[in-house]
């Protein structure tokens, strides 16, 4: 309403501009403005906080953390479901065939840490590339099946 309300003050119908063609960026804009004001960033909400790393020496007392936002962290609840997919994942392999299995092992890394493109793998299990590439699409949806149904 109030991108709406400017817009009905500013626009000047001289332009030769229709007022909906006028309107419709701004009240977006409007939008995002506000969205945005709305859901500041941690550093934007503490500006006035903020304090030099030569003032944090002086005085160890005050706690950094509540300075400094850690995008990396993640919470117990993310951890927890990152290990539970994996450990989903790892099931789900191991339901599908032998030979699926070893080649999905081997593609993306499970036996060795290191994802092998699509040509080594090929070479590495003795097949074509095209080969290759249906023996991975099939393994995969094969995995996809056995995954737990909200995946």
């Amino acid at each position: 309403m109030l991108g709406l309300c400017g817009c009905m003050k500013n626009y000047d119908p001289d332009s030769g501009n229709l007022f909906l063609t006028y309107a419709g960026p701004a009240i977006r804009n409007a939008m995002l403005d506000y969205i945005r004001e709305q859901n500041s960033s941690f550093e934007a909400k503490h500006r006035n906080d903020m304090i030099s790393l030569d003032e944090l020496a002086k005085d160890e007392a005050q706690n950094r953390h509540n300075f400094l936002a850690d995008p990396t962290r993640q919470t117990p609840e993310q951890i927890y479901l990152a290990k539970e997919r994996i450990d989903d994942l790892h099931h789900a392999l191991s339901m599908i065939a032998n030979r699926e299995e070893q080649y999905l092992r081997y593609r993306f890394g499970f036996i060795d840490d290191i994802e092998h493109p699509l040509t080594e793998t090929a070479r590495h299990f003795h097949l074509s590339e095209s080969r290759a590439k249906s023996t991975e699409a099939i393994a995969l949806d094969n995995v996809w099946l056995e995954l737990p149904w909200w995946y």
